[in-house]
């Protein structure tokens, strides 16, 4: 298990785990920390946004991961759970 920090201007500094087969996806990639209420982890090409739960466990598109502990900081694979939405609108929450 590796732990990386990242500063963010909503949250100040931030904690996350990682598994230790995923930890050079956090150091070969710029992350940003936003959110308003909890904390999203995720990087910018251009337009696209995607998450580091989605990255770390390869989620198709139209699903979402859930951190099945609550701590959206820990981003160990045996707390990511793929979920499926109904729909579109869903996916993007």
């Amino acid at each position: 298990m590796k732990r990386f920090t990242l500063k963010s201007k909503n949250f100040g500094l931030v904690i996350l785990t990682v598994d230790d087969e995923d930890a050079h996806l956090l150091r070969n990639h710029v992350w940003t920390c936003s959110g308003s209420t909890t904390p999203q982890i995720a990087r910018r090409f251009g337009q696209i946004v995607t998450c580091l739960s989605h990255v770390i466990v390869n989620a198709p598109s139209g699903h979402r991961v859930v951190h099945k502990n609550g701590c959206q900081l820990d981003f160990r694979k045996e707390n990511l759970e793929i979920k499926a939405v109904k729909n579109a609108k869903a996916a993007l929450a």
